[in-house]
């Protein structure tokens, strides 16, 4: 006579039990991670109050720019400048929380104008630029 396969029966609580701990904890680390992503993928906050003044160190011309930092996820600002009414070029990029710069423009001769304007940024996201402003060397 031919036997089927035998079966051992599972305790069906344990079995269950193990399984809900399974899918909580890959919730939770999918939870995680969408948190974590959503914080780096918010867009910064534009920086605000940019000013810009000319100054004299060593005989040495420069302008220093300064502007308040309203974003809390940055990874750093985007410092763009043009001569006269030329196009804007990105300069520089400076890291997060930084709130001052130096820029050494090549001409600082009398008359000379600069403008200049700030965004942040993250590893995804540019903010809108900073207010404009203008500079001109005396």
């Amino acid at each position: 006579m031919l036997k089927g396969p035998t079966f051992t029966p599972v305790d069906s609580t344990a079995y269950t039990m193990k399984r809900k701990v399974m899918v909580c904890l890959a919730i939770i680390l999918l939870a995680g991670c969408y948190w974590q992503i959503e914080d780096e993928e918010r867009p910064p906050v534009a920086p605000s109050e940019l000013t810009a003044i000319t100054k004299t160190e060593g005989g040495v011309r420069f302008v220093q720019l300064q502007w308040k930092d309203n974003s809390n996820n940055e990874t750093g600002f985007k410092i763009a400048r043009r001569i006269g009414t030329g196009m804007y070029v990105i300069i520089q990029s400076v890291g997060a929380n930084t709130t001052i710069y130096n820029d050494y423009p090549p001409i600082t001769e009398y008359g000379t104008t600069y403008g200049y304007k700030v965004r942040s940024f993250t590893n995804y996201y540019y903010s809108e630029y900073s207010n404009d402003v203008v500079i001109t060397f005396k």
